[in-house]
């Protein structure tokens, strides 16, 4: 899996809610944070996630496909659990940025 890849396409969200409402920015730094977090936290399990995924099998798409989905509800449930302090710390950063 590519963290840049998850980081990167942030970047599209970030420079367009420039000229928006802070709800906007506010909505662009928790897709960028979302996904840098969840790639730092992924980081030290990646080995062993990877092996599981490839154990279910399929092809190199199906195989890709499920990393993703796998990685997106793995993160989204260790977000639910932290919403609130992670929606203090965007409204923070946001307060801080402008």
């Amino acid at each position: 899996m590519n963290g840049v890849h998850y980081i990167g396409t942030t970047a599209t969200a970030m420079l367009a809610s420039l000229p928006l409402s802070v709800g906007a920015r506010k909505v662009a730094m928790a897709h960028f944070l979302f996904n840098v977090l969840g790639v730092l936290l992924f980081l030290p399990v990646a080995p062993a996630f990877i092996a599981a995924v490839r154990s279910l099998g399929g092809s190199a798409e199906q195989i890709v496909a499920n990393m993703h989905v796998l990685f997106n509800l793995t993160f989204t449930l260790v977000f639910m659990v932290a919403i609130k302090p992670f929606e203090k710390f965007v409204n923070a950063v946001v307060a801080r940025t402008g």
